[in-house]
């Protein structure tokens, strides 16, 4: 994953070809918004840190949640996603893998 640096900012989907999820709130359990299909071009507007993490091997990554409002309005995971000057989702697939994430 490459996270945004600059907010506001453009993201990419990167659901492992199963999409994402956009949510109502910054949670797992919060409401589905819609579906974004892999690649999609969000804008985001806002970041919510949600758990610390460290760049240490073998560490658990941090994660967060950022709000976006194009093409739809809510929250998408920070593991989803990549910033849009990656154009691909390889870097984000090299870290997490390519699977479907939730």
């Amino acid at each position: 994953m490459s996270p945004l640096v600059t907010l506001p900012g453009e993201l990419l989907a990167c659901g492992g070809g199963q999409g994402i999820t956009v949510r109502a709130q910054p949670s797992d359990t919060a409401e589905s918004v819609t579906k974004l299909a892999d690649l999609a071009a969000m804008r985001a507007q806002q970041f919510v840190l949600t758990s610390v993490g460290s760049t240490a091997p073998g560490s658990p990554r941090g994660e967060g949640w950022y709000r976006i409002n194009i093409p739809a309005t809510g929250w998408v995971n920070s593991r989803d996603i990549t910033d849009s000057a990656q154009k691909t989702c390889a870097l984000h697939d090299a870290i997490y893998g390519s699977g479907p994430r939730g």
